[in-house]
């Protein structure tokens, strides 16, 4: 939101971080609040969101939802002459359970979900200087309202993340 921007440019820092949930990217004034980043800050970084359209749909790389969505991000980071990183949360194969949770897909190789999604990365940025990977947030996550649960296999541990630049939520 513009206020939240310019109450930011008082503070003595030198770049920001702005998170774009997924219909952020609709908003018409987006671009306009993006140049005021730009022009404020020295730097601007840029994050995707953890849920793509509504609070049960979890950003997976893996899903073509999910890709179109950090795929648009990118391309608005490369549209600001200061941004550095794209922040993407390391999710695949998401699974989002109903109670009682006896759906939960004991099956999926943690091995093989993981290499898709560094792979996946990996073909957005190959040099490893643009794309910092986030723990998977949260490792599971709840909506309260529904008891609906998102569970992920990886992204805890700093071996999951490979070479990849990374941050983590604390």
């Amino acid at each position: 939101r513009e206020d939240q921007i310019k109450a930011r440019t008082k503070l003595d820092v030198d770049g920001i971080e702005v998170y774009l949930k997924r219909p952020d990217l609709d908003r018409p004034e987006i671009s306009d609040l993006l140049k005021l980043c730009s022009d404020n800050f020295n730097v601007v970084n840029l994050e995707t969101g953890d849920r793509v359209y509504d609070e049960n749909t979890p950003a997976d790389l893996l899903d073509p939802r999910s890709r179109k969505y950090i795929e648009r991000v990118l391309d608005m980071r490369a549209q600001i002459p200061n941004t550095e990183l794209l922040v993407v949360h390391l999710a695949g194969g998401c699974q989002v359970l109903d109670l009682p949770y006896h759906n939960l897909n004991q099956n999926q190789k943690k091995e093989e979900t993981l290499e898709a999604s560094l792979n996946y990365i990996k073909s957005l940025d190959p040099e490893n200087r643009i794309i910092a990977l986030e723990n998977t947030f949260p490792t599971d996550w709840m909506n309260e309202e529904t008891g609906k649960t998102s569970f992920y296999t990886f992204g805890k541990l700093m071996g999951d993340f490979g070479e990849r630049i990374r941050t983590f939520d604390s």
